[in-house]
């Protein structure tokens, strides 16, 4: 398939342009003296600078009061994801915070143990409060991509409530379209991913072995049927 479109970000500079030519004005540009054409010009750019200097600052503030402080906090996350996951793919962090540069950097800058996966898959974080609900977001193959390491089922997509719960098998599911879903309980959530083993990759129901429902499937076949497509 070939695109016939542009893809390129809206960037600050997309928007700066914006301001060069400006919207067209009833008055016709024959009609305007020098000074009048001066005035318009000097206003857009005082726009611009306006619009720049807002986000320059918005963006300090966020970076000095959100982004550097989770640093740390992905940080203790990700050292101890293994307690919620022998190989390390869900990452249980108790705030919402923003995490994909920390988590990216510290992927490539940590060398994983035997038997310990190199990629988290799905990072948990609460939608309000710790005791609220959480919510599940699958992790992009690149930072700021679209296409996941790991989607949900596809039978799971776009159904919510109690059509999720009889879909997922799991009671209090609440879920939109991928790649974020929120559960009740950080523990019913990682529970959740658990149950994931009874789809295989492409959203189609796989019988459930007996006595999984409540425990931790035999690793192997765990491995087979929910990670290892």
């Amino acid at each position: 398939m070939q695109k016939k479109f542009e893809d390129r970000g809206f960037s600050i500079a997309s928007v700066v342009n914006r301001y060069n030519y400006g919207p067209k004005s009833p008055m016709s540009d024959e009609t305007k003296t020098p000074e009048a054409k001066q005035a318009e010009e000097d206003m857009r750019f005082m726009s611009a600078s306006r619009f720049v200097g807002e986000q320059f600052r918005w963006e300090l503030i966020d970076r000095a009061q959100s982004w550097l402080p989770a640093r740390h906090q992905v940080k203790q996350a990700y050292d101890e994801r293994l307690q919620y996951d022998p190989q390390g793919r869900i990452l249980v962090l108790h705030d919402g915070m923003p995490w994909a540069d920390h988590l990216y950097n510290f992927e490539k800058e940590t060398q994983q143990p035997q038997g310990v996966a190199p990629h988290v898959l799905y990072v948990l974080f609460p939608e309000d409060k710790p005791e609220g609900k959480w919510r599940i977001r699958a992790v992009s193959k690149e930072n700021g991509g679209f296409e996941n390491r790991k989607d949900l089922p596809d039978a799971w997509k776009g159904v919510r409530d109690e059509q999720l719960d009889q879909v997922s098998g799991i009671q209090a599911a609440s879920l939109s379209t991928p790649p974020a879903s929120s559960e009740e309980t950080r523990h019913s959530m990682v529970h959740w991913l658990w149950r994931r083993r009874r789809w295989n990759c492409k959203g189609r129901r796989i019988k459930e072995m007996k006595g999984w429902i409540h425990t931790r499937p035999p690793k192997r076949e765990f491995d087979r049927l929910v990670w290892g497509c």
